[in-house]
């Protein structure tokens, strides 16, 4: 079941813009797969480790790397999986923001983004997760596979991707 490997994902996060409980209740009222649950999506901020639209602003990444990591190193793909940016962050788990900066400190062009975090310790890398990335949801669509909503600036994910849910800071 789609909703309690979603659970199972959330609770095992350590960090939430909400609740545990409150998140959980959304997602599974947001989750009735008709198109009323789909509006009930639309102008919320979803975390996916699906890529993301980057623009020049801001985007919030979530940190979370293997607990005994000496070294982290966030990685930067473009829409074509191409490494584009490889920056330490140090150890350390929690929200940070990315404003798209290319390891020769230039800005990104915008596209498609996404990231995940290399764990090393003593110079190897033990670990590589998918970070997650908050993006907003401008629309969606039922499918046969379940609903796909669809983020700003072309992006998109399956609601079954989605690891986090908040209301826009703006």
């Amino acid at each position: 079941n789609p909703i309690n490997l979603l659970a199972l994902a959330l609770l095992s996060t350590p960090k939430h813009s909400m609740g545990e409980a409150d998140l959980l209740a959304q997602i599974a009222a947001h989750s009735a797969g008709s198109l009323s649950a789909v509006s009930q999506w639309i102008g919320k901020e979803v975390r996916t480790t699906d890529p993301v639209a980057f623009d020049g602003s801001p985007l919030t990444l979530t940190i979370d790397h293997a607990p005994d990591a000496d070294g982290v190193t966030l990685v930067t793909y473009d829409a074509a999986g191409t490494v584009v940016s490889r920056e330490e962050v140090g150890p350390g788990d929690g929200e940070v923001d990315w404003v798209g900066r290319s390891e020769n400190g230039t800005t990104l062009p915008a596209g498609l983004y996404s990231f995940r975090v290399e764990s090393t310790k003593a110079g190897t890398v033990i670990e590589t997760r998918d970070v997650g990335v908050y993006s907003r949801v401008i629309g969606g669509e039922v499918t046969a596979t379940g609903i796909k909503l669809s983020l700003e600036g072309g992006a998109s994910t399956m609601e079954a991707d989605v690891t986090g849910l908040r209301e826009p800071a703006d």
